[in-house]
């Protein structure tokens, strides 16, 4: 199933596909923990990461949770968390988060004065450079490697079609996500297991 958050008038517009997968029983292998020390480049373009020395509100984040293997192919779970007063299901660059936010609002407006974390990750075929994202927290327990890139089902919220939109179950934004491969250290397989997962739909 397919659904499109295309790009129009409407400034909570995300600009890419919304692709859909089943929740499937399968097996696999747990990799282990990845590093990656590179940036992350996409389209449409998101928020940068900005880092707080402070320690309040807390840092932004972005972490390698699994990178393995699909056949011939190398893939990673990159997550990113951004803390905001009004977080968006969707991180899209500042001046579109903007006008989203002000078309909701009428205006300017009011948020609490507590940030809150959006935390969410993009599955990268890091060789051609395309990217699924999905609201989650996951941990690299919460990936398998198989035929296909595997999440646990019940770790994933899904994606949103627009910026501050609730997400759609075992659904993922499919857009462009450049990676540096120098700088991506795979983690290394550590067990097989077996369980309800979601395929992420490019794997």
């Amino acid at each position: 199933m397919n659904k499109t958050g295309g790009v129009g008038e409407d400034p909570c517009d995300i600009g890419a596909p919304l692709v859909c997968s089943a929740v499937v029983n399968a097996s696999g292998v747990v990799w282990g923990p990845c590093n990656y020390t590179g940036s992350i480049k996409t389209e449409p373009p998101i928020m940068p990461l900005h880092k707080e020395e402070s320690g309040y509100p807390p840092s932004d984040e972005l972490a390698c949770v699994a990178a393995g293997t699909v056949g011939n192919k190398t893939w990673a779970v990159i997550k990113i968390t951004y803390w905001s007063l009004m977080p968006p299901t969707f991180p899209a660059a500042p001046g579109q988060l903007m006008k989203c936010a002000e078309k909701i609002c009428g205006g300017p407006c009011a948020v609490t004065l507590v940030p809150r974390p959006l935390y969410a990750a993009f599955v990268v075929d890091v060789d051609d450079g395309v990217g699924y994202y999905t609201v989650s927290a996951l941990s690299y327990e919460d990936v398998v490697f198989s035929d296909a890139v595997y999440l646990r089902a019940d770790a994933v919220a899904g994606a949103p079609t627009n910026i501050y939109g609730a997400p759609y179950r075992n659904c993922f934004i499919k857009m462009r996500v450049w990676l540096e491969r120098d700088r991506l250290i795979l983690g290394k397989p550590l067990r097989n297991a077996t369980g309800t997962f979601v395929r992420v739909p490019g794997g």
